[in-house]
């Protein structure tokens, strides 16, 4: 079973570092990736943002095949109205 987490560990480790590595061109090259700085993006930009959307779903389908759920936690904001 140990090295089952140390497999998931590695593979959550290369998927960050994908994460990053499909980040750098916006970072490093700005002027190729957009027209306008920070609001259009050229199709290269696009596509390095589209990397960016499916690598995080990824994650999520990764957190979920594990067990982990997502919950709107309406407990949190109820509680903070009601006590106002």
């Amino acid at each position: 079973m140990a090295e089952h987490g140390v497999t998931l560990t590695r593979i959550a480790l290369g998927i960050v570092f994908l994460w990053f590595g499909a980040l750098l061109p916006l970072v490093m090259f700005p002027r190729e990736t957009f027209t306008h700085v920070p609001y259009a993006p050229t199709l290269e930009g696009q596509y390095i943002i589209k990397n960016l959307v499916l690598i995080a779903a990824a994650i999520v389908v990764g957190a979920t095949v594990r067990g982990g759920r997502i919950t709107a936690e309406p407990t949190r904001a109820s509680a903070s109205t009601s006590q106002v």
